[in-house]
């Protein structure tokens, strides 16, 4: 019996609904987005900073500078 991968069909493109599923951060940031765009866009967005940006979400958020509090 073959095992089926988990998604979570919001967008139209099956390795962003996959990024949702794998990825916890890009999940948040997909419901931060939700607030203020269009659902099907807002899960998009993750899908589409990594791809933009390259690596990983937690690898691009380790490279940020912060500025201490």
């Amino acid at each position: 019996m073959a095992t089926k991968k988990a998604t979570i069909p919001i967008t139209n493109t099956p390795e962003a609904n996959q990024l949702l599923v794998e990825d916890p951060l890009a999940l948040l940031l997909g419901m931060l987005l939700d607030q203020q765009v269009p659902m099907e866009w807002a899960f998009l967005g993750p899908y589409t900073l990594k791809e933009r940006l390259g690596g990983t979400l937690d690898e691009l958020y380790q490279s940020f500078e912060r500025e201490p509090l």
